[in-house]
């Protein structure tokens, strides 16, 4: 009797456990079913497609991310260029600077040696 007891209480235990797993299974299902795009629209789902559906979505999220990756490999390929170009534009600003005041500098002497020769043709002249 008493083995009989035991049995019956070990099935019982059993019985709640696997009630309690399944429980959880149901619990999880319902939350991913919740969570991924349109699978919360059909209410009759089975187990088997919410899972093809999430193992899709998550596929999916995957080839994205990828994507994405490249996408910012290639962004901050184009900054470091940028900034390169950015760098020469400073530089090439700073040329036309320095030949900007070259060139005043030039004309400046240029109209000095021409007002100088005008000045020494008049006297030239004079004489």
């Amino acid at each position: 009797k008493q083995w009989y007891q035991r049995r019956v209480r070990g099935r019982q235990m059993h019985k709640i456990c696997e009630q309690k797993r399944r429980d959880g299974l149901k619990t999880a299902l319902d939350t991913l079913k919740k969570t991924i795009p349109g699978c919360s629209i059909l209410s009759d789902q089975s187990q088997q497609n919410i899972l093809l559906k999430a193992y899709q979505f998550v596929c999916d999220l995957i080839r994205k991310q990828q994507s994405n990756k490249v996408v910012i490999e290639e962004l901050q390929h184009i900054r470091e260029k940028n900034n390169i170009i950015q760098s020469e534009i400073e530089y090439f600003k700073e040329e036309c600077k320095k030949l900007s005041a070259l060139s005043m500098n030039t004309n400046l002497v240029s109209s000095s040696t021409h007002h100088h020769s005008q000045m020494q043709l008049h006297k030239s002249s004079d004489r």
